[in-house]
C-alpha cells in the first residue's frame, strides 16, 4: 500500500513533467533523491515508525519520475535493430 499511493498520486503527473524536462537529468535527480531517502532509513528506524512509512512513500514517489524517463530514453539510445531487445530488457543481445 505504501508504494501504490504514490503511484496513483504522483504517477499521474510525473509522466507529463518528464516529457518537458531533460530525461537524463530526471533520472539522475531521481536516483540521487532515492539515495538520500535510502540513506536516511536507518536513522528513521529508531525514531518513529511513521517516519519510516513516510520515507517509503517518498521513495516510491521519486521512483515515479524515474520510470517514465527511463522508458522514454530507450528509443533514443538503441538503434532500430536493438530496439526490440532493449524494450524487452535483454542485455547484450546481438
Amino acid at each position: 500500500m505504501a508504494t501504490v499511493v504514490p503511484g496513483l498520486v504522483v504517477g499521474l503527473v510525473a509522466g507529463a513533467f518528464v516529457v518537458r524536462w531533460n530525461r537524463r537529468a530526471v533520472m539522475v535527480a531521481s536516483n540521487l533523491g532515492q539515495a538520500v531517502v535510502g540513506v536516511s532509513i536507518p536513522f528513521l528506524l529508531g525514531i518513529d515508525t511513521w517516519l519510516l512509512f513516510a520515507a517509503i512513500l517518498a521513495n516510491a514517489g521519486i521512483k515515479m519520475f524515474f520510470d517514465p524517463a527511463y522508458e522514454a530514453l530507450i528509443p533514443e539510445l538503441a538503434s532500430d535493430e536493438e530496439l526490440t531487445a532493449a524494450n524487452a530488457g535483454v542485455i547484450g543481445a546481438s
